[in-house]
């Protein structure tokens, strides 16, 4: 109906309803279809495609089609998606790009790009599906010809509000080697058609009326690769203990949450992933603290569950974790130096530090971009995720906490809680020293600056109160009420914050005194590198001062648990 582009893919939403036709039956009047004013008659054309899925079928576990056409307007790779009002379509062209030769070997074990054989299904294609391919092979699984006609129903401005296709149709079984033939009616809403559901609805439903009067069926068959191999759905081609199953709301403090908020982080992590694989706005950063998040909750509660298990988990996570952190720091630094070069006083402006500064954040960042796509096409990431799969679907709680896991959260907690406690002892005293150090008068605030020990401690300070600030909110949810839960973590959070941009502001000072460094090697000025160092110094001066009563705080609502 509508499309729109995202780099190499033309993303469009299909709104259709198939029927079932005898070969006899002829084509009702349509202009006796309220808001139909005129037909057009493109003619006929032959489509031809093959459908490709894993051995195991995983596509279609999650309703979704790839296929290969030729022939057409819209010839090319095609994915099929599931959307809430009729599919999501995401089209490429059958030419290779640079995209598919640079990965063209995605460690899959076996070649996924350059398109050199009708079956190899390129890289720019597989993305959006890889969490769900992973390293299976893609084998053909059915090739469909249809001989179709096709009528236009227009408006009264002459625009298209859909196209009725008279189908003819031959599909092969290539796996099961069975032989079909069927024709059908398929109606496609087009740009034209109105702009609510409820129009589009009623629009739908009065041609529906005229077939259905002419004796055509509403189809059985949703789709034409569910009924070549046999089958009214995709949902039917898979095992019924494959297909997912809606679960009973666990109770708050429970282990049955920390299960739940492992699973929701379990399905976010497919859903981001190839949007940060497109390198589309933000989703670096959501897939950072997802897998953030998974880890944080792992290392909290790692006793409720097998310890082997969890452990390769977290070590897994910990390499995709980089990865995104790093790509995603790159991002940010990215977008923070545009931010304040656009702020700076037109008498301060220097071309050549602008040029330097801009460049090299952004080779920084599709360098580290690149790093990361390597790592989500690794083997390790998609035995991470086959991995993640089977311990979600059978979480292996250990058999001498399963009785008290309720108990063990909160020991969990109170040990998350004493961590911080420890980390925040060992920053303190790490701020103490350096201010003793410190030339007298710049205070605390330029000891935890200046001291190469401060910044680590402060870090392992904010690490610590993310995982507590996660932990208490995997347990937050859930019937019961979570209110104590929820402070905990809006305490932890509000700590994690103030050390998390006192960190970025320490971080992005550093960048620019190496960047300045490499510009006055280079016979450049660097005065502008100091107007913008300084300034990101004093943006969040007072963020490590309250640490020592933010912990206590933390530490009260621990014991209220």
């Amino acid at each position: 109906m509508t499309s729109r582009g995202t780099r190499s893919a033309t993303t469009m939403t299909e709104i259709e309803r198939k029927y079932d036709v005898d070969r006899q039956l002829r084509l009702p009047d349509l202009l006796q279809i309220a808001g139909i004013a005129a037909l057009e008659f493109p003619g006929t054309i032959t489509l031809t495609a093959v459908y490709f899925d894993t051995d195991a079928m995983n596509l279609a576990q999650n309703r979704i089609i790839l296929r290969r056409r030729e022939g057409g307007g819209d010839a090319g790779w095609h994915i099929k998606l599931p959307a809430r009002e009729g599919r999501t379509e995401l089209q490429w062209p059958l030419e290779p790009d640079a995209h598919d030769l640079l990965d063209r070997d995605d460690s899959n074990g076996h070649e996924v790009g350059g398109g050199h054989a009708a079956t190899d299904v390129p890289a720019r294609v597989l993305d959006p599906i890889r969490t769900i391919v992973r390293d299976r092979p893609l084998t053909p699984l059915a090739r469909i010809t249809t001989i179709r006609t096709t009528v236009l129903l227009l408006n009264e401005a002459g625009d298209a509000v859909a196209e009725l296709a008279d189908d003819d149709v031959s599909a092969s079984d290539m796996r099961g080697g069975v032989f079909r033939k069927w024709r059908e009616w398929e109606v496609e809403l087009f740009s034209a058609a109105p702009d609510t559901r409820k129009q589009r609805t009623l629009l739908l439903d009065s041609i529906e009326a005229a077939l259905l009067t002419a004796g055509a069926q509403p189809s059985t068959s949703v789709a034409k690769i569910a009924r070549a191999l046999g089958a009214d759905a995709l949902a039917e081609l898979t095992s019924p203990s494959k297909r997912p199953t809606k679960r009973a709301e666990p109770h708050a403090g429970s282990a049955a949450s920390v299960v739940a908020t492992l699973r929701m982080l379990g399905e976010r992590l497919l859903e981001v992933d190839p949007r940060a694989r497109a390198d589309e706005p933000k989703s670096v950063h959501t897939m950072s603290i997802t897998v953030g998040r998974l880890q944080s909750v792992l290392s909290v509660y790692r006793r409720l569950f097998d310890a082997d298990l969890v452990e390769a988990l977290r070590a897994d996570l910990a390499v995709v974790g980089a990865a995104l952190v790093a790509a995603n720091d790159a991002e940010v630094r990215a977008r923070r130096v545009a931010k304040r070069l656009e702020q700076l006083a037109p008498p301060l402006a220097d071309e050549t530090a602008e040029a330097r500064l801009l460049t090299e954040t952004r080779e920084g960042y599709v360098a580290a971009h690149d790093a990361l796509r390597r790592v989500l096409t690794s083997r390790q990431y998609f035995g991470l995720l086959d991995r993640l799969d089977v311990f979600l679907l059978h979480p292996a709680v250990t058999p001498e906490t399963y009785e008290t896991a309720a108990r063990e959260v909160t020991k969990s907690l109170g040990r998350g809680i004493k961590h911080l406690r420890e980390r925040t002892d060992v920053a303190l005293a790490a701020r103490t020293a350096a201010a003793a150090e410190s030339p007298a008068g710049h205070g605390a605030q330029s000891a935890f600056a200046s001291s190469d020990t401060v910044p680590a401690a402060l870090h392992e300070v904010g690490q610590a109160a993310l995982r507590l600030r996660h932990a208490a909110e995997a347990v937050a949810a859930g019937a019961g009420g979570g209110k104590k839960y929820r402070r905990l973590a809006s305490a932890a959070k509000d700590l994690e914050k103030a050390l998390g941009a006192h960190r970025d502001d320490l971080h992005f000072s550093q960048y620019l005194a190496e960047t300045a460094a490499r510009a006055h090697a280079a016979g450049e000025g660097t005065f502008v590198y100091g107007v913008l160092a300084g300034r990101a110094e004093g943006e969040n001066d007072g963020a490590a001062l309250d640490l020592g009563a933010s912990v206590r705080h933390i530490g009260r609502l621990g014991r209220k648990l």
